[in-house]
């Protein structure tokens, strides 16, 4: 099979993945399918560096297999399980809304992108606009959910489109770009894991909309 056609196909997959993190109301649901995601991302490494011939996109795949398959959804079901938590609260916008806003970002997103990138798409197709689909269905998912956790799991949808975005176009960095990419990754995601956990202690809800109860 071709590379460049798996490649795209393996990408086109995350898109659908994408809108099931987002609008699936179950949180460990929506874990695993944050999990299947960055299944596929890492498989997307791979296929760069087979591609491209450069060895240290491997040590890119390893690295986002124990960190966004491993670690991150681990972390996940934890703080599921510590708040008892299992579907998230109501979100901003009703399903019909969310999804035509999600289907805008996607189309006009291919529409636009890969004119704006013509280099990198013809290297590895669809990687751009995909990439920066994943970034800003992950800041919609942000904006438009009311969940810590889920807006937690949103944080971590943004980062898998910034790893593609940069391994599209920057394919030739060091490990060490990489290393220092997930260091921050989980250090945010394991202390906003931890501030969602005191919320619903603190407040007893994962309302981040209620935060104002937490003033002095």
């Amino acid at each position: 099979m071709d590379l460049a056609f798996l490649f795209r196909f393996l990408s086109s997959i995350m898109v659908i993945t994408s809108v099931a993190i987002i609008e699936i109301r179950d949180l460990r649901r929506s874990s695993y399918a944050y999990m299947v995601q960055s299944a596929i991302l890492s498989a997307d490494f791979s296929l760069i560096a087979m591609m491209t011939g450069e060895w240290h996109m491997y040590l890119w795949t390893i690295s986002s297999l124990i960190t966004k398959v491993l670690l991150v959804p681990r972390a996940m079901i934890w703080a599921i399980e510590r708040t008892g938590e299992r579907s998230e609260i109501r979100p901003v916008l009703p399903l019909t809304a969310s999804f035509g806003l999600e289907g805008a970002i996607i189309i006009s997103l291919f529409l636009i992108s890969p004119s704006v990138f013509p280099l990198a798409e013809s290297r590895f197709p669809s990687s751009i606009p995909i990439s920066l689909v994943l970034f800003m269905i992950g800041i919609f998912g942000m904006l438009s959910r009311r969940c810590a956790l889920k807006q937690v799991l949103c944080l971590c949808h943004m980062e898998n489109g910034v790893h593609l975005f940069l391994a599209s176009l920057a394919y030739r960095s060091p490990i060490t770009v990489e290393i220092g990419i997930l260091t921050d990754a989980i250090a945010a995601v394991v202390i906003l894991l931890y501030m969602a956990i005191r919320l619903k202690h603190v407040a007893g809800t994962l309302d981040t909309f209620k935060l104002s109860l937490l003033r002095w």
